[in-house]
């Protein structure tokens, strides 16, 4: 028996993950860093096809990655935020032409208003005609946990459930996925998505897998300095590492804060893992034995973060899958301290 396949049967875990891509603007004419050209977003695509990537709708792969069924193998998932015209006009038919499904979240009060970029309720009914998936990004795309607020609870209603029912009414679906806007998210925000039976999405990159947290799925940017295709490619071929602990907070006011996770040691050799921080490059994890096929990593950045949104990224090359490597982000979003009041 060839060895690859053993190691799948004795951990069969290891085919059960997915890649989500998230894009936002598809045109020429938008802002480059959340834009990518028309041109380029066929490459992608014709490169998914080519290379027989299985592109599955985003509420089929949650729903098999919550119930632990097989997904297919090499299983994509396309994704665009907050609703843009021009993915109804430069995207869709490039998808149509693929027969790729795909999900838009979009603000419904930005569609309400009939904010001028934004995708009228007529062309999001014609793209659910077609079979796309449309799901909540909040009312307004605020930064909706950059501040503390005494009244958070009635304040994500108003952004997610008045949301949320804004398309059911408009739309006759509720798929209770939820884009956190510019990715961000705090334990309240994740905790109200838990208790009102939502997904939360972010924009952290990684694989998905078992293991994953349902409040933050994690997704790879495919715009901007991300849209290079020979970067995307081994991203596409990624794979999620099995957590064995509780992630840290993403909302820090430590500017050099430390991440400590614990793995489950299965396809990968622990000398090979290698850690990342946001614009600091390589760091060295410290890795610590804990117990049979488990491992605590554990890394610091090496200077202070800057204020607002950074990564640590993990990845370790694949045994059994050569040229794929399971990848893991933490996003951290550092704040200043809160002001004290007598």
């Amino acid at each position: 028996m060839k060895y690859w396949l053993a190691l799948l049967l004795h951990f069969p875990l290891l085919g059960n993950a997915a890649v989500i891509l998230q894009y936002h603007h598809v045109s020429d004419h938008t802002p480059q860093i959340t834009s990518i050209s028309p041109k380029k977003f066929r490459e992608h695509m014709a490169y998914l096809k080519y290379e027989k990537f299985q592109v599955i709708a985003l509420p089929e792969m949650l729903d098999a990655l919550k119930k632990n069924k097989p997904l297919p193998s090499k299983a994509v998932a396309i994704t665009f935020d907050d609703g843009y015209k021009n993915v109804f006009e430069n995207a869709r038919p490039i998808l149509n032409e693929y027969q790729f499904p795909y999900t838009v979240f979009v603000n419904p009060l930005m569609v309400e208003n009939k904010h001028g970029s934004a995708m009228t309720w007529g062309q999001l009914k014609t793209l659910q005609d077609e079979g796309v998936t449309i799901a909540n990004h909040s009312q307004h795309h605020d930064y909706m946990v950059r501040q503390e607020r005494q009244d958070s609870t009635q304040y994500f209603s108003k952004e997610i459930l008045v949301a949320e029912e804004a398309l059911r009414k408009h739309l006759g679906t509720s798929y209770r996925i939820f884009a956190y806007p510019y990715g961000e998210f705090s334990p309240k925000l994740q905790q109200f998505l838990s208790q009102h039976h939502f997904i939360g999405i972010g924009q952290h990159s990684g694989a998905v897998g078992p293991s994953t947290d349902f409040t933050r799925i994690p997704r790879f940017p495919a715009s901007g300095i991300y849209a290079d295709l020979n970067a995307l490619k081994t991203k596409l071929k990624s794979l999620a590492f099995h957590l064995k602990s509780k992630l840290p907070e993403p909302m820090v006011y430590e500017k050099k804060p430390k991440l400590s996770i614990v793995f489950q040691v299965q396809d990968f050799k622990t000398k090979q893992l290698m850690c990342f921080v946001s614009g600091q490059g390589a760091v060295q994890p410290t890795i610590e034995k804990m117990g049979k096929n488990q491992v605590r990593l554990t890394i610091q950045a090496k200077s202070a973060l800057p204020m607002g949104r950074s990564r640590y990224n993990c990845t370790a090359p694949s045994m059994s899958q050569p040229g794929r490597f399971y990848w893991f982000s933490q996003p951290w979003l550092v704040m200043r301290e809160p002001s004290k009041t007598e």
